[in-house]
């Protein structure tokens, strides 16, 4: 498997394939526009996890928004027969050692569900704030920050570096 650069034409259809076999209970059917316009959106950073054969099994970006100090972090999925493998986790720490080395983010925030919010906390996120049913019915939004100092910093380039799968 290797990480690489999302190539619009040719990962659009497989992003949101994954999208759909996590659907439900990771995201619900109406956020799925909401994907397809940042898919095309050219100002933020997507990634995608390509299994032997190349397909696509996992996917996420993130943008930066430099007025804030703050990488947002967008749309983290892995084919739901690929869950807990590990790739999740490769893809999240990819997209968070290349924010390490941005200048003047000193934060990264993002926003999921119940259902991965314990993942994002595994890591560092500390929950902010809770909106019951922010997705659809059922599907509460939590919205996780992680600072940036040098020891976490330092943490994400290290556990980044044992990674199998790197960035190509």
């Amino acid at each position: 498997m290797l990480i690489r650069p999302y190539v619009q034409e040719a990962d659009m259809a497989r992003c949101l394939a994954i999208f759909d076999s996590n659907t439900p209970p990771f995201f619900s059917p109406g956020e799925r526009p909401l994907l397809e316009r940042f898919l095309r959106r050219p100002n933020s950073v997507f990634l995608v996890v390509e299994a032997e054969g190349g397909s696509v099994v996992a996917c996420g970006g993130y943008e930066l928004m430099p007025a804030e100090a703050t990488g947002y972090l967008h749309w983290c999925m892995v084919v739901r027969d690929y869950h807990r493998r590990g790739i999740g986790r490769s893809i999240l720490l990819a997209r968070l050692n290349q924010l390490c080395d941005q200048p003047g983010i000193d934060r990264i925030a993002a926003d999921t569900s119940q259902h991965a919010r314990g993942f994002l906390e595994h890591y560092g996120f500390t929950v902010q704030r809770i909106q019951e049913g922010g997705y659809g019915p059922g599907l509460h939004r939590y919205d996780l920050i992680l600072s940036l100092d040098e020891a976490r910093r330092t943490a994400i380039r290290e556990a980044y570096a044992g990674l199998s799968l790197h960035l190509t």
